[in-house]
């Protein structure tokens, strides 16, 4: 039995200890909440055509009329509300109708992403519930869009040098060191402060989640390579081929110049069990003379691996001072892929602390799904901006994933004054109790691709949230 620390009180938790349940010990709400309220939602939403704001409204009550409700609805613009109104439903328990929503079409700024929301709410004090409390909801992205101006790379390529095993690439305001004997960036200073505490490498481990943990999946899917004084979880098939302790070779680096940018490419091997399990990874980086970088990861799998991974991106570790997060994808609070449509689309802002989730058993959190693009910086605004050639997950982490794998309970945590960014071409998602996540939400190894951009954010200088890269 141990005690657990939370805001200043204390809860026990036996051995092995459980996270079974959607509210801490103390009553409040764990984000896997907010999905159960909108999966059995009352009142649902279907488009029908949205060009003319066309959606059919069915009323799941068995008692109320909608006309109980206050619907309400709004259009935004990169997450920004820009138009908003309500529409006044009179639709019977059991019915359905089609509703137009009276919307002005808006001109499209280039690239920019449109939504529609519609939502009821209680229109009186409830016992449950005060007036205004949210009942239903659903958002659909409009489709309206303009091409952004492709943008070209000026001003020319970095400054370019070579210090033994050192390639160093300069520019206004940045330097960035590439260690050719690791295939890591090593370091990478923005108006003079260094960003780098682990380079960017690719990741295909999380620190398990609860029921990846749990032996009730053990009986009802076969991950592969499982060993047995490993026990029963599905997190056994991953630790015995040793996806929690890839290393990485570099097979070969070569780099190259040209009129815009600097070219690097990177063939490297990460594995372990002396070879027996890894991938052939190639990186793929352009750097402009404005310090912009574009970095193609290509991911082949090699040798035993299990039937599916955890995840597939990259991960590097940044000084604990830039740990300010604004994103456009799902939010606030953490998703999965298979636990993602209780969330809305939008702008958001938290910080490393902030984003924590105190799972009673230390695993991977704050998983954010759909993401557009992120800024990271520091208390200066300082920091990077990243976008992906399609949506990502992304999360920023005041642990390290080591630290977290290994700790059993919250006070295993160590700060260690860094903050871990994932940015993930996929996650597998989370599952339920008794049974493993579905096929659709899980990473099966194969070739795969992903590009990421990744701008750095200057001090003193002025950078629009919803820049394209």
């Amino acid at each position: 039995m141990a005690l657990i620390e939370k805001e200043g009180e204390y809860y026990s938790i036996g051995i092995p200890g459980r996270t079974y349940g959607l509210v801490w010990p103390d009553r409040s709400i764990q984000p896997e909440l907010w999905q159960l309220k909108k999966s059995p939602q009352p009142v649902s939403f279907q488009a029908v055509n949205l060009e003319k704001g066309e959606i059919r409204v069915i009323n799941h009550h068995h008692f109320r009329n909608l006309k109980e409700l206050d619907t309400r609805w709004v259009i935004t613009e990169n997450g920004t509300v820009i138009q908003k109104g309500t529409v006044d439903l009179d639709i019977p328990a059991g019915a359905s109708e089609l509703i137009r929503i009276p919307f002005e079409w808006p001109e499209p700024a280039p690239g920019a992403i449109y939504h529609l929301l519609v939502s009821c709410h209680t229109r009186f004090d409830q016992v449950w519930a005060d007036a205004g409390h949210e009942v239903a909801w659903e958002q659909f992205e409009l489709p309206l869009f303009a091409e952004r101006t492709k943008e070209t790379w000026t001003g020319g390529p970095p400054e370019a040098g070579e210090t033994g095993t050192l390639l160093i690439l300069k520019g206004k305001d940045f330097s960035y060191t590439f260690d050719k004997s690791k295939g890591i960036m090593t370091s990478m200073i923005v108006s003079g402060k260094e960003l780098v505490s682990r380079g960017l490498t690719v990741n295909v481990w999380r620190a398990p989640l609860a029921n990846d943990l749990d032996s009730w999946n053990f009986w009802h899917t076969d991950i592969g390579y499982t060993r047995e004084w490993m026990g029963k979880e599905t997190a056994n098939g991953w630790r015995s081929t040793g996806l929690d302790r890839l290393k990485q070779d570099v097979d070969q680096f070569t780099w190259r110049l040209d009129d815009s940018s600097a070219g690097i490419d990177e063939e490297t091997s990460i594995h372990a069990m002396n070879y027996t399990t890894g991938f052939k990874v190639r990186y793929h980086y352009l750097i402009s003379g404005d310090g912009k970088i574009e970095l193609t990861t290509q991911v082949s799998p090699r040798g035993y691996l299990t039937k599916w991974l955890p995840r597939i991106g990259l991960q590097m570790e940044l000084p604990d001072s830039f740990r300010f997060l604004e994103w456009f994808g799902r939010g606030p609070f953490e998703t999965y892929p298979d636990r993602k449509t209780g969330a809305r689309v939008g702008l958001y802002s938290t910080t490393a602390g902030e984003d924590f989730v105190p799972y009673i058993i230390p695993q991977d959190y704050g998983n954010k799904t759909d993401v557009r693009w992120l800024k990271l910086t520091d208390g200066n605004g300082t920091g990077l901006y990243i976008s992906g050639g399609e949506k990502f997950n992304a999360s920023l982490q005041k642990y390290r994933t080591d630290n977290l794998d290994r700790a059993h309970y919250p006070f295993q945590l160590k700060d260690e004054g860094v903050v871990t960014l994932n940015l993930d071409h996929l996650v597998t998602g989370v599952g339920g109790t008794a049974l493993s996540v579905l096929n659709p939400y899980r990473i099966f190894p194969g070739d795969t691709g992903f590009i990421f951009c990744i701008r750095p954010i200057f001090k003193e200088r002025d950078l629009l949230a919803t820049e394209e890269l």
